[in-house]
């Protein structure tokens, strides 16, 4: 009841400004939705002066679809003043005319009123057969209307999807798959926002002697190479491991949850495995190892471990390589502090 108070509210409204445009197509569709709403309400005299001009105006400019709309309304507005036999003859002339090609609102608005009309007279055949065809008329509407929500929803999946690989695309190196600096920032934000009692570690992987490999064998041996490590570390860090490209030949590996000294022993690991696997690109007995530092919070400030973890693979490089060290005291105090944004 209150959206026919607002609809006859906002058409009264209207209706002084209809002299202004000079529209007989405006006219006769705002006085025609005047007098349905009227109608409803049960102004049955008011009503039926607004339907008739509606109907003389829609029928003088050819406005065929209103027309019938208007019809369909006059046929409601004879069966709610009690001419039940009136508006069964106007109803079926107007459902003769609309035949299987009109307006199918306007379809399913006539049948539903012929069938109350029918019924209102006792004749119960014609009454069940105008059922029948409202029904069929307003499933056909509801297929019609989830049909269209569903591509609508199809649509708009299709277009959340393709922000999302967008996004994933973004956060991924091209050439190892692994993930990349930007993936980086968004993970260790989200480990230094949670809970400062909770342990995180990184490693920084350095592949030994890599330029020699593309000196020797050239550059596309080299990206070969470089995306089995990926593959080969991948494959043997746990599930909720980050590996990110952090630069050239360089990884990082960030674990959340793991103590430095739980992610000291899971690098030494990894790095046995790189030296043990067989590369499907290299000469045989050529080998690979890898230079690990690896720091974690606590002790090491969550905006230094990168740089404390980058400092200690330095040290192993200096060392003689393909080894893990813990980032020393020295290597917290001085790593560089990493950017991570705040989102």
């Amino acid at each position: 009841m209150d959206l026919l108070i607002t609809a006859r509210d906002a058409a009264e409204r209207a209706v002084p400004l209809l002299d202004e445009f000079a529209n007989p197509l405006y006219r006769a569709a705002l006085t025609g939705n005047l007098g349905e709403v009227l109608v409803y309400q049960g102004e049955l005299d008011a009503a039926d002066r607004h339907l008739r001009g509606a109907l003389a105006g829609a029928e003088q400019i050819g406005a065929e679809a209103h027309r019938n709309r208007i019809r369909a309304t006059i046929g409601a507005w004879l069966l709610a003043s009690d001419r039940p036999d009136e508006a069964l003859t106007w109803l079926e002339r107007l459902v003769a005319d609309l035949g299987v090609d009109g307006p199918h609102s306007t379809r399913i608005r006539a049948h539903h009123a012929a069938h109350l009309a029918a019924r209102a007279t006792g004749r119960f055949e014609r009454a069940l057969e105008h059922l029948a065809t409202y029904e069929l008329l307003e499933r056909s509407r509801t297929t019609s209307q989830l049909r269209s929500q569903s591509e609508l929803f199809v649509t708009r999946t299709e277009a959340e999807a393709e922000v999302e690989w967008h996004r994933y695309s973004a956060e991924r190196d091209p050439l190892t798959g692994l993930w990349n600096r930007r993936h980086l920032s968004r993970v260790l934000h989200d480990l230094t926002s949670g809970d400062p009692a909770t342990p995180f570690s990184a490693a920084m992987v350095d592949v030994d002697h890599f330029k020699s490999i593309n000196d020797d064998l050239g550059h596309s041996i080299g990206d070969s190479v470089l995306v089995e490590v990926a593959q080969v570390l991948l494959g043997a860090c746990a599930d909720d491991d980050v590996v990110v490209r952090y630069g050239g030949e360089e990884i990082v590996i960030v674990m959340p949850t793991v103590d430095v000294a739980t992610a000291a022993e899971r690098c030494d690991r990894l790095r046995v495995r790189i030296e043990q696997h067989v590369w499907a690109d290299l000469p045989p007995g050529r080998r690979l190892t890898v230079s690990m530092g690896v720091a974690g919070t606590p002790p090491c400030e969550p905006d230094r471990v990168v740089g404390a973890a980058d400092r200690a693979m330095y040290a192993v490089k200096r060392s003689g390589r393909n080894q893990v060290r813990i980032a020393s005291d020295v290597d917290r105090r001085d790593a560089t502090p990493l950017a991570i944004p705040r989102r």
